[in-house]
């Protein structure tokens, strides 16, 4: 309400400004002419027929909103505004008659005289209402456009949002049964393993929970998830697990989607450790270069055995990313050496203090 309420105060205050402006221009013209005996005539005209246009190009409005012509496309609109502007025009040029100005009073020539003053006078007018509408539609146009650019990025906002919400929704219970299998391997075990177990499940349950809401956190917080996940881990694998970190401070504080590092630490465990009966070494780092973040997580196996994988985490994985950050960010697998598989995931550096500024 009080949008339509400026929006029509900025209307009438450039309406009036517009059509004052026109008479000031024209007054100008005619005082500074060489004829001083018809330069007040023509000033009455001229004064008439800027108010007489400032009321009917407001028609001219009216008439436009009314009819919702600014919907037609432009073949069924110009028409239809010329049309009125000339006749509009001609009942002006009739209005203000009195004022026009006729050279020529003798014998027949008058009547040709009046004849040629009200043409020119009806065309001056449609002239001045053509113009105006010219202008008006294509500021109606522009803020059409505006508002489908504004609807469509919130239709885009909000469509990546469910998606996200959706694919966030998969992921957690994908790492819940995956720590609820590491924890049931544990209930045949008579030592303090279980408990450690369940309150390392807990630390992992809390802080996916903190998480699930939030579309960007720091990769400091991410760790959060990341150790506990490897502590319950460890509690299962013993010696045959083994977990280095190389992380560069400035990297702590960038900002990177919820469960993206747990997610390559949970695929090297499931493919690196749990199939290797010797187990191995897990290398994570994350470093920062230029604009743009680095996380590597390296573990012992070969692409080529993973035909079982259903890949559901790295793909939604990679879902996110693209919606968060479009083509910028990346997720690469490869096999770096004929022993070892490296995830790599590619994140562009932006704004770290407010999560809006990726929204």
């Amino acid at each position: 309400m009080r949008d339509s309420v400026v929006t029509a105060a900025r209307y009438s205050i450039l309406h009036a400004v517009g059509w004052l402006s026109i008479w000031i221009v024209f007054s100008i013209g005619i005082l500074a002419d060489p004829a001083p005996q018809i330069e007040l005539t023509n000033v009455k005209y001229t004064t008439g027929l800027c108010v007489g246009g400032f009321f009917f190009s407001h028609f001219v409005r009216v008439l436009i909103h009314r009819f919702r012509w600014k919907l037609l496309p432009w073949e069924k609109l110009v028409p239809r505004v010329i049309l009125l502007c000339c006749l509009l025009g001609a009942i002006e040029a009739t209005l203000l008659t009195p004022f026009i100005v006729t050279p020529l009073t003798f014998g027949s020539l008058r009547a040709l005289g009046g004849i040629a003053q009200w043409s020119a006078s009806a065309c001056a007018s449609a002239a001045l209402l053509s113009g105006w509408s010219a202008a008006y539609l294509s500021y109606q146009f522009q803020k059409r456009l505006q508002e489908v650019e504004v609807d469509r990025l919130r239709l885009d906002a909000a469509v990546k949002e469910s998606e996200l919400r959706a694919l966030r929704h998969q992921v957690n219970p994908h790492f819940l049964f995956n720590s609820l299998n590491a924890l049931r391997s544990l209930i045949d075990e008579h030592d303090v393993r279980p408990r450690e177990a369940i309150t390392q499940l807990a630390e992992l349950f809390r802080a996916s929970f903190q998480k699930v809401d939030r579309q960007l956190i720091t990769l400091r917080e991410e760790l959060e998830t990341v150790d506990a996940f490897l502590a319950l881990q460890k509690l299962r694998h013993q010696d045959r697990l083994q977990v280095k970190m190389q992380l560069n401070a400035l990297a702590l504080d960038e900002l990177l989607p919820p469960f993206a590092l747990q997610t390559l630490v949970e695929n090297a465990i499931k493919y690196g450790i749990d199939s290797n009966a010797r187990g191995g070494l897990i290398v994570c780092t994350a470093e920062v270069h230029d604009k743009i973040l680095v996380l590597t997580v390296r573990n012992p196996g070969s692409l080529a055995a993973r035909t079982a994988s259903t890949g559901i985490g790295l793909r939604n994985l990679q879902e996110r990313l693209h919606l968060l950050f479009g083509p910028a960010a990346a997720l690469r697998l490869l096999n770096s050496r004929p022993d070892e598989v490296t995830a790599e995931i590619f994140i562009p550096r932006r704004v770290k203090n407010s999560e809006s500024s990726y929204c």
